[in-house]
C-alpha cells in the first residue's frame, strides 16, 4: 500500500507518505477526540417534489433520480446533513448527502456554489497543504496530488467527511476538501496548531 502511495506521483519518496501518515497516527488521542468536528450542513430550503434542497450556506443541491422519492418522503427543513463522496458504482451524484436526522443518503449535484464558504488564503503545492481563510490549515493526502496541483487561491471550499467505503483508493485522511470552483475533492486532514 506504501509503494503505491509513493509510486502515485505526488510522494516523491516513501518518505513523504509515511511522513503524512505519521502526522495523523502521531496526535494524541484525546486532542484527536476533541478536535474532531465533523463537518455538518443543515437543510433550509427544499421543494416539495424532493428534487433539490439548499444549505444554509447557499449552495443548491439537486437531487438524483434515484434518491428523490425517498428525500420527498423523508426529509424535512432543519435536518442536519453530512457531505461524503459518491462511493456507489450504480447511482450517480457528485456527493453522497447523508441525512443523519432521518437516517437516510441521497445522491446529489452540487447545481449553486455556496455563497458563503471559506476560501484557500494560502496553498504549497510541493508541500501539499492549504490554508483557508477561517483560520484551517489542511493537509492533503499526497494520493490526490494530480487534483491539488489544479488549485488556486481564492476558490471557494466547502468541508465534508471521507467516508469513502470503496476498496480503490482508501486514505487516513478523515475529510474531504471540496474546491467548489472545479467541483472536485481532496482527502485530507486538518492540522491542528
Amino acid at each position: 500500500m506504501l509503494l503505491l502511495l509513493a509510486n502515485s506521483g505526488w510522494a516523491n519518496t516513501l518518505d513523504d507518505v509515511v511522513r503524512f501518515i505519521d502526522r495523523i497516527l502521531r496526535e494524541d488521542r484525546n486532542a484527536y477526540t476533541a478536535n474532531y468536528l465533523e463537518p455538518q450542513k443543515h437543510i433550509v430550503r427544499m421543494n416539495r417534489w424532493g428534487d433539490f434542497f439548499y444549505t444554509e450556506d447557499g449552495a443548491k443541491w439537486r437531487v438524483g433520480l434515484e434518491s428523490s422519492l425517498r428525500v420527498r418522503r423523508h426529509w424535512r427543513k432543519g435536518d442536519t446533513l453530512r457531505i461524503q463522496p459518491n462511493d456507489s458504482y450504480l447511482w450517480g451524484g457528485d456527493y453522497k448527502i447523508v441525512n443523519k436526522t432521518r437516517k437516510s443518503y441521497a445522491f446529489v449535484y452540487m447545481q449553486k456554489r455556496p455563497k458563503c464558504a471559506p476560501k484557500i488564503a494560502q496553498l504549497n503545492k510541493e508541500e501539499g497543504w492549504v490554508a483557508l481563510d477561517d483560520g484551517t490549515t489542511w493537509l492533503i493526502d499526497p494520493q490526490d496530488a494530480k487534483e491539488f496541483v489544479t488549485w488556486a487561491k481564492n476558490a471557494p471550499i466547502l468541508i465534508g467527511a471521507n467516508k469513502d467505503k470503496s476498496l480503490m483508493g482508501r486514505s487516513y485522511a478523515r475529510y474531504i476538501v471540496i474546491n467548489v470552483t472545479r467541483n472536485k475533492f481532496v482527502r485530507a486532514e486538518r492540522e491542528m496548531h
